[in-house]
């Protein structure tokens, strides 16, 4: 239930001066996933809808989390409080699982703020009919065996529970109304260090369980101010047999990864013109999977696609298959990869993609199972180089680190001119976007040789863009290789953004002391990306580029609050209310006028707008309401 900031705070106070500075990672305390995603649909896919008269499942209950989506699926399951996803969780059993943590529905956080252990997500299933058995038409006894059995981790690639946090089971009597627990683990992760999924098959031995509209929930016990104290719940299945039941599921294990050696992403321009393009792509692929069946030796196969704009196959691989496969393994089948992504095939001059498919190759009779069957990745060129996967799992701080520098080397195909850079910083542990940085390039870091410099600018959370923020370069920089960062002018750290799934660390590097030392806190890659060419770009408003200031009254209000700005050459359509913790508890389209903000609660909150790819500066804004 910890925040790791929190341990630093008595050091505060027992030595006062000449703190050390350091390197951490941090949890978040939203989730940018579930925030762009409800940003895209809206608030009301968050809503789940009620449960129905009659809308009761029979058995088998059979689910892995592996259908496209970031909620469970409401056909099997009553709430939207899990995250779904294959970023968090580490060696699963089948592509997707559920993640347990201290974020709602919406991606904020339970209680921002708290350190407490509390009750924090719950997925509950929807009604079962344990006693009415529709395949035999007789009722359930108790000599049926029925199990309820699924796989849980803790931490994974994110938060550890500690021993005081706790994931449970409980089980719904209908005919009580009460839910009773049945299964419970305690957290604690030796040494800190990821651990495994483990197996858990419980037997249902209480025939007070087996009336219809029987339920199962788990629960997870931990801090509510963020995504901390991870638990993540995959495979669960509920069936009637003497033994464990023998189920038939070929399925991917993770999703692929893109199809590149060095990067995630290259500018489709240095793509389209390389004349080795085969260089600059995987010679080979691997892809996990496991087989679950109850046989020695059963075979699988897997085909390859990869489509370009308009649904062009590009790439084709097909396979035989794969003999003597030991069932109930985790397994990795590699492929040449024998096609390059052609350089004719475009969205526009500057961007292209492709979709890389992997599939059985063969159906399976009886499998349980068919959204495990297939593994995307759609791979984007666009004007960036990026080591990230564009999926935010951790911040990254310099604490106690005044005027601290964060570097990362790139190495591009071609000389070009770099016109700016995306960054991801992330909302959490009160807001930082007042703080000011210095985005700088080197063209070495020992001795430190500087390219160019673009001062007083400061962390900005955009929703566009998958949450990156653009810093446009006021004088275009000729560069090769080099290294792209900032330095920043507080001691407070920042929330760089931090992917765990890549791991670029060779290619990062921070400064607290007048040394340059390579980033080894943990496996992961900065989300900077540094953007190429020679056409104009659009950012977000910086200091040295007159930005827009906010003209908020009254202030302080009880609610009642007027907004305007000092420039109406800037065109703005949304407006955002963050709390001191950064949690967005207001936002609505912006037009010149009048909002009521009557419902936020007495305290210090921040107002910013927004438009295409630009933020005005921050306004503090304090509501009394009485």
């Amino acid at each position: 239930m910890k925040k790791y900031l929190q341990f630093l705070l008595p050091v505060i106070y027992i030595i006062p001066v000449h703190l050390f500075a350091q390197e951490i990672v941090v949890p978040l305390d939203y989730n940018p996933s579930i925030k762009n995603y409800i940003a895209k649909n809206g608030m009301q896919a968050a809503k789940r809808a009620q449960v129905l008269p009659g809308d009761t499942l029979s058995l088998p209950f059979n689910d892995d989390f592996s259908e496209s989506g970031i909620y469970p699926s409401s056909s099997r399951w009553m709430d939207n409080k899990v995250f779904i996803n294959s970023d968090l969780p580490r060696v699963m059993p089948t592509v997707g699982a559920a993640t347990f943590d201290g974020l709602d529905e919406f991606g904020n956080a339970y209680l921002p703020g708290s350190s407490i252990s509390a009750s924090c997500d719950v997925l509950t299933s929807k009604p079962l009919f344990l006693f009415t058995n529709f395949q035999s038409g007789t009722n359930y006894q108790i000599s049926d065996s029925i199990y309820i059995s699924f796989y849980f981790e803790k931490k994974g690639y994110g938060d550890a529970p500690e021993v005081s946090d706790s994931l449970i089971l409980e089980y719904y009597r209908p005919s009580l109304q009460a839910w009773t627990r049945e299964w419970f683990s305690l957290g604690g992760v030796t040494a800190g260090q990821d651990t495994v999924f483990n197996q858990v098959i419980l037997k249902i031995t209480n025939p007070d369980y087996l009336q219809d509209g029987f339920q199962f929930r788990f629960r997870n016990y931990g801090n509510p101010s963020g995504s901390l104290d991870n638990w993540h719940v995959d495979y669960v299945r509920v069936f009637a047999s003497a033994v464990p039941a023998p189920i038939v599921d070929y399925a991917f294990t993770n999703n692929r990864n893109n199809a590149l050696v060095t990067f995630t992403s290259i500018p489709w321009k240095h793509y389209k013109v390389n004349s080795n393009p085969s260089a600059l792509m995987k010679s080979n692929e691997t892809i996990s999977y496991i087989v679950y069946r109850d046989l020695p030796n059963v075979s699988a196969g897997f085909n390859h696609r990869a489509y370009g704009p308009g649904n062009v196959i590009v790439g084709s691989i097909g396979n035989t298959g794969v003999n003597a496969v030991p069932p109930y393994q985790r397994l990795d089948y590699t492929y040449a990869m024998n096609y390059v992504f052609p350089n004719n095939i475009e969205v526009t001059d500057d961007s292209s993609y492709f979709d890389l498919v992997d599939y059985f190759n063969t159906p399976q009779g009886g499998d349980i199972i068919l959204s495990n069957d297939t593994i995307h990745y759609h791979q984007i060129f666009s004007d960036y180089y990026s080591y990230d996967d564009g999926t935010c799992e951790l911040g990254y701080d310099l604490i106690n680190a005044a005027n601290g520098k964060i570097a990362m080397r790139f190495d591009m195909l071609q000389s070009d001119t770099l016109r700016g850079v995306r960054i991801f910083f992330t909302q959490q542990n009160g807001v930082v976007n007042t703080k000011l940085i210095n985005i700088k390039v080197w063209s070495s870091l020992s001795p430190e040789v500087l390219l160019f410099q673009l001062p007083n600018q400061l962390p900005a959370y955009v929703d566009s863009i998958n949450g990156f923020a653009t810093y446009i370069f006021n004088t275009p920089v000729p560069a090769s290789g080099f290294y792209i960062g900032f330095q920043q002018v507080s001691p407070d750290g920042l929330h760089l953004g931090f992917d765990r799934n890549t791991a670029s660390n060779s290619k990062m590097f921070y400064n607290t002391s007048g040394t340059w030392s390579q980033v080894s806190v943990l496996p992961g890659s900065f989300m900077i990306r540094p953007v190429i060419g020679d056409f104009p770009l659009v950012g977000i408003s910086t200091i040295n580029h007159a930005p827009s200031l906010i003209n908020c009254y009254p202030n302080p209000t009880s609610g009642e609050l007027y907004i305007y700005t000092d420039n109406d050459k800037l065109i703005y359509n949304k407006v955002t209310v963050t709390d001191v913790t950064g949690r967005v508890v207001f936002v609505a389209p912006y037009s010149p006028g009048k909002f009521d903000l009557s419902a936020l609660k007495s305290g210090i909150y921040t107002v910013q707008l927004s438009g295409d790819e630009i933020v005005s500066t921050a306004q503090k804004l304090v509501i009394n309401n009485k």
